[in-house]
This record gives structure tokens, C-alpha cells and sequence, in this order.
């Protein structure tokens, strides 16, 4: 048995996203999942002194399905087959009963298959920007806000946002995203 080394959480969310969509890719009349990643870093200086560094790491599925010409959907943030299978579930089941009050009938010819890759145009990747070049120009900034004593407080922000995207349906589409 060959053992498949995956050298990024990226890779290791893609190869567990394409696992499970081949587990339910047949199970309607189109299925689609996506699976977005975010990881979001909020920095806050007032008054030329640190005030504090969050960092939030958010990932999820959400699930489209087309069933009887009627699309419902289903998300979960818990990324396991379990949670997979009782949000495929939930929408396959809110489809169904849908579909015999529909007003209108769809075909896959809304979602036609694509193929592509989006990277952000960058010069730097924002994880190569040091904690320290990032408060040094925060505290320079909230220095600067302060021009007389009428201000009482400056307060320069920076929110890094990093998200990445994997879309498949069953007609064969793959996208991938990455934005920073």
C-alpha cells in the first residue's frame, strides 16, 4: 500500500473534499460542494501602543444539490463524513419536499462545467509580512492620526484576510481560489 503524503492543510482539505464529493456526486441530478477555508488575522494599535492581535481560522462546506429540476443546499462547518453526511442529508430532504411545490423547473444547464485555478496578484503574500513590520507601521499611522490634543484617541487597524476555495459538481467542474 502506497502512503500519500500531503504537504499543506490545502492539500490535505482538497483531497478530503474530493473523498467525500465521490461519496455523493451520484446521488442526485447535479451535486456540487465548496469548500472554503478563511483565515483572518485583525491587528489594533491606538494611540501608538499595541492593543491586541486576533486570529480567527474559519472552514467549511456548503452543498448544492439539484434534484426533480428544484436545487437546495446544505452547509457544515464540521468537517467530517458525519457532519457531511447529515448536512447532504438535511438538503437532499428539504429538495425533495420542495420539489412538489416548485414554481419553476431547472435543468443542469445552469451549471454548466468549467475548469479553473484564481490567485490573487500580489507582490508579497501576507504571510511573509513580519508581526513586527505590521504594528511598526500601525503605531506609525495612529502616531501620525494624532496631529493636535483635541484627538483624544487614533486607532489604525489592519484585518489580513486569507481565504481559498475548491468547488466540484458532478458535471465535472473543478475550481480552485485563493484570495489574500
Amino acid at each position: 500500500m502506497q502512503v500519500q503524503t500531503l504537504n499543506t492543510k490545502s492539500e490535505f482539505l482538497a483531497h478530503f473534499l474530493q473523498t467525500e464529493f465521490n461519496k455523493y456526486k451520484s446521488a442526485a441530478d447535479f451535486v456540487a460542494f465548496k469548500l472554503a477555508s478563511e483565515k483572518t488575522r485583525d491587528y489594533s494599535v491606538r494611540n501608538g501602543k499595541t492593543e491586541e492581535l486576533l486570529e480567527f481560522n474559519d472552514c467549511g462546506i456548503l452543498i448544492e444539490i439539484m434534484l426533480n429540476g428544484h436545487i437546495g443546499y446544505g452547509a457544515t462547518c464540521e468537517l467530517t463524513p458525519e457532519g457531511i453526511k447529515r448536512s447532504f442529508n438535511s438538503a437532499l430532504e428539504m429538495t425533495k419536499k420542495a420539489s412538489t411545490l416548485g414554481v419553476h423547473k431547472f435543468d443542469k444547464s445552469v451549471r454548466p462545467s468549467v475548469r479553473g485555478t484564481y490567485s490573487t496578484q500580489r507582490k508579497i503574500k501576507l504571510d511573509y509580512l513580519s508581526l513586527k513590520s505590521i504594528f511598526d507601521f500601525l503605531k506609525t499611522t495612529s502616531q501620525a492620526l494624532k496631529v493636535n490634543d483635541k484627538i483624544i484617541t487614533a486607532i489604525s487597524d489592519a484585518m489580513l484576510v486569507e481565504c481559498s476555495q475548491h468547488y466540484l459538481t458532478s458535471e465535472g467542474t473543478e475550481i480552485n481560489q485563493e484570495f489574500d
